[in-house]
């Protein structure tokens, strides 16, 4: 659970797993989920026929859901790589899913495999939301402060860990206001 965090909902996902002795919590990644409907999003990442979670989900209001307990793997970067971790930032990392459909609105369910990496309109990509980053940039202050491990820089996005393979949290993700909210 949350340590810290008030008003946190809890939806547990099945999709997890034990975090092993050597995989210390040294990251965490952002993704927009590329879907229009949270109750869709919420439902994906705890269908066990999915395996995909995160630990946390924002939705587009600034909700925090807890999905996954911070001690447990959540399945949210698949085949990945950051600095010496390779094939996958899973276990030590925290995942944290921010609803958007990104570029993406014509698929209400997400976008079919291989389209993510066609071309792309971000100008007409849905915008994170002033509730969304407000409530990003508490979490991870409060995911931060509770775990030195993880530094400041050490807050990536899905296409740092996954680069070609993934383009989330998208070209509209304000990283620099993230960024600025976790340093000022």
């Amino acid at each position: 659970m949350v340590v810290g965090m008030s008003g946190v909902r809890l939806v547990a996902s099945p999709n997890k797993r034990a975090r092993r002795g050597e995989e210390t919590l040294r990251l965490v990644v952002i993704h927009g989920t590329w879907m229009r409907d949270d109750a869709a999003a919420l439902a994906r990442l705890c269908d066990p026929a999915a395996e995909v979670s995160c630990h946390y989900y924002i939705t587009r209001s600034g909700e925090v859901i807890q999905l996954v307990d911070e001690r447990e793997v959540a399945f949210h970067a698949g085949k990945s790589a950051w600095r010496d971790i390779t094939g996958s930032v899973n276990g030590y990392s925290l995942g944290i899913e921010v609803a958007n459909s990104g570029p993406f609105l014509e698929y209400p369910d997400g976008p079919p495999a291989g389209v993510e990496q066609g071309s792309v309109d971000w100008a007409a990509a849905e915008r994170y939301s002033e509730a969304q980053y407000a409530a990003l940039i508490g979490l991870l202050r409060d995911i931060l402060r509770r775990n030195p491990g993880i530094l400041p820089e050490a807050v990536v996005g899905h296409s740092e860990v996954a680069p070609g393979r993934k383009i989330d949290p998208g070209e509209h993700f304000d990283w620099k206001r993230i960024k600025d909210g976790l340093t000022g």
